[in-house]
């Protein structure tokens, strides 16, 4: 991961700032205009970093979406390459890659629609028919927590330690930066049950955890 870059913040601000550092981004506060003039072929990710990119009410594809960052990023520029790459590198493609060479017709999912972010919100129901392709079933789409815990109970479900000793709220990829604040807490735990993943990670995502603990300093200085 580090040659492609490290998570920072969301995968939407990962693309954004990836963007701006092909380019060669200055962190400069000027208006659109000029840095259109500065930068060609940049267009989208110079609306994101001014703030031009907002669709009604909805402020996704600015950077204003996240508290400072701007002031933070001009003031601390990132010395290192940030991406959402991993995601793709990592599973996505890999996942394509199974699917492609088993030849497999369905893919089973856990997602739950009672989870919200973005992955619960891309879908309508729980199966997709992609003719002439692989289906997708997520059996357990329209279970409620409380229809969870009927089920674990029902069939005496045992869960993984990450929920059950370490206290995770939900799991994905190792102490993921993407993760907000309960990376901090994820940290802690498998430094104390799983020190060798604890080295790993830092070792992958280093300096994004550093970057984004000065981000939150830098948040909490300016909003007093």
């Amino acid at each position: 991961m580090q040659a492609v870059g490290q998570p920072f913040i969301s995968k939407q601000v990962s693309q954004f700032v990836e963007g701006l550092q092909r380019h060669n981004f200055k962190w400069e506060d000027k208006p659109l205009e000029e840095l259109q003039k500065e930068y060609s072929n940049c267009d989208s990710y110079l609306k994101w970093w001014c703030n031009t990119k907002q669709r009604e009410n909805d402020t996704r594809f600015c950077i204003a979406r996240n508290k400072w960052l701007k002031e933070f990023m001009i003031e601390h520029p990132p010395n290192f390459k940030i991406s959402s790459a991993c995601c793709k590198y990592a599973k996505k493609d890999l996942s394509k890659k199974i699917i492609k060479e088993g030849n497999y017709n369905l893919k089973i999912v856990g997602i739950r629609k009672a989870e919200g972010g973005q992955r619960a919100t891309a879908y309508k129901n729980c199966f997709d028919n992609n003719t002439g392709e692989c289906d997708n079933y997520r059996p357990v789409f329209w279970y409620l927590n409380d229809t969870k815990k009927l089920y674990d109970n029902y069939f005496n479900v045992l869960h993984s330690d990450c929920y059950t000793v370490y206290g995770f709220k939900r799991t994905g990829c190792a102490c993921c930066p993407f993760g907000g604040e309960d990376v901090e807490m994820e940290l802690e735990a498998i430094k104390l049950h799983e020190p060798k993943l604890y080295k790993a990670v830092n070792n992958i995502f280093g300096k994004s955890y550093e970057y984004t603990r000065k981000y939150r300093e830098f948040v909490k200085t300016h909003s007093k």
